[in-house]
C-alpha cells in the first residue's frame, strides 16, 4: 500500500506564523491545542504535514 504524505518545510511555514503573531494572535496557545503541538518547528529544515497545518487553520 503506497501513501502519498504532502508536507510543509517548517522554513516556509514559520515565517507565517510569526506574521499571525504580530498581528495580535494568540498562536502558542492555538499550537497547543493542535496537532502541531507534536511537531518540531525550530528547525527549518524540518517539515509538517499539510493535514496538520490545514487543521491548525480550521
Amino acid at each position: 500500500m503506497k501513501q502519498k504524505y504532502y508536507v510543509y518545510q517548517v522554513s516556509y511555514f514559520k515565517p507565517l506564523l510569526m506574521k499571525l503573531e504580530n498581528f495580535g494572535i494568540d498562536i502558542e496557545g492555538i499550537i497547543q491545542n493542535s496537532e502541531i503541538r507534536h511537531f518540531d518547528l525550530s528547525s527549518s529544515q524540518n517539515y509538517v504535514p499539510t493535514t496538520v497545518v490545514h487543521d491548525l487553520f480550521s
